[in-house]
């Protein structure tokens, strides 16, 4: 249902390249904001990098309106574990509404309904969510032609950037167990799929790589749009574990330009001094910051708790 229509002109010349499966992929972006329109969202979430945990889908109520997600994984198995969760979702939503009109001595008739296998009213292709699409592509500033991923024996460490070897930390990220070539879209892509719906959050997990996608993105789209942004970064202390990954010092300068600060709760961790002992250590080098739009029409109430943050 998400392969139609036409390619933006700067997608030509990667269509290309791609072929023509890769092409009708990325034609079928194109359908995603007449998906999103139908479905009674009240903003978007942008999720880039999916892998086996921490992703939005997870947290993302079973209600009939609420903000919408596009999430991207390139990766084609992890992207299949995406779109399985919308069977465990959807038969366990099935399962409930039967459970609370069923009584108890009528549920066992209906038993071939109530178990954890009914996946008879799944959703769409293409779709992980009730509100919600996931997208088979990687983000990357340069969509000029496909580039490698590294597939890392340590599934979260895989990455369009390469390992960087002179770091002390992250050793278990070295190996990479094979090569892939992946189709990728813009960050701007993606912001534009959300149409004219407010962008509450942006969260990316891409592995060295985060910062480059932000600085891809057009500066006053994100002043405009985009409520918060969440993503991965390094100590100004140590080491990056990717070659060309900013750290988070140089990402909150050029945030705060853009007028994000820090949330309250994370405000001190990037400048946290990281003693020599600890410069091998990842729990100590590599840290998730969440950053909140000070101007943006979403936030001019106090800034959402980090319940609030959650169920978005």
């Amino acid at each position: 249902p998400l392969f139609i229509t036409a390619l933006a002109p700067q997608e030509h010349a990667q269509s290309a390249v791609l072929g023509s499966g890769a092409s009708r992929q990325l034609a079928g972006l194109a359908t995603v904001p007449a998906v999103l329109a139908s479905a009674r969202c009240t903003s978007t979430i942008i999720e880039v990098g999916c892998s086996d945990r921490n992703v939005v889908v997870d947290t993302l109520r079973q209600s009939r309106a609420g903000p919408c997600l596009i999430s991207a994984e390139p990766l084609l198995d992890k992207y299949a574990a995406l779109l399985h969760r919308s069977a465990v979702h959807k038969a366990r939503l099935t399962t409930n509404k039967l459970r609370r009109h069923l009584p108890a001595h009528a549920q066992p008739a209906y038993s071939h309904l109530l178990g954890p296998a009914h996946t008879s009213d799944m959703l769409p292709v293409g779709a992980h969510h009730a509100r919600g699409v996931a997208l088979p592509f990687a983000v990357s500033p340069n969509t000029s032609a496909m580039p490698t991923f590294q597939v890392s024996e340590v599934a979260g460490c895989s990455s369009l950037a390469k390992i960087n070897t002179a770091s002390p930390w992250g050793l278990g990220c070295f190996t990479t167990r094979e090569e892939r070539h992946v189709p990728v879209v813009t960050i701007g892509r993606l912001l534009s799929l959300a149409g004219s719906l407010p962008i509450a959050k942006m969260k990316l997990d891409l592995q060295g790589y985060d910062f480059a996608v932000i600085q891809s993105a057009d500066p006053a789209v994100l002043s405009a749009r985009v409520s918060a942004i969440e993503f991965e970064t390094v100590s100004p202390y140590c080491q990056p574990l990717y070659a060309g990954q900013a750290n988070c010092r140089a990402a909150l300068d050029y945030l705060r330009n853009l007028g994000f600060e820090p949330a309250p709760k994370r405000r001190g961790r990037c400048l946290r001094v990281v003693p020599d002992a600890y410069k091998a250590d990842f729990r100590w080098c590599e840290m998730t910051l969440t950053v909140w739009n000070t101007g943006n029409r979403l936030l001019r109430s106090p800034t959402p708790s980090r319940g609030a943050a959650r169920r978005l």
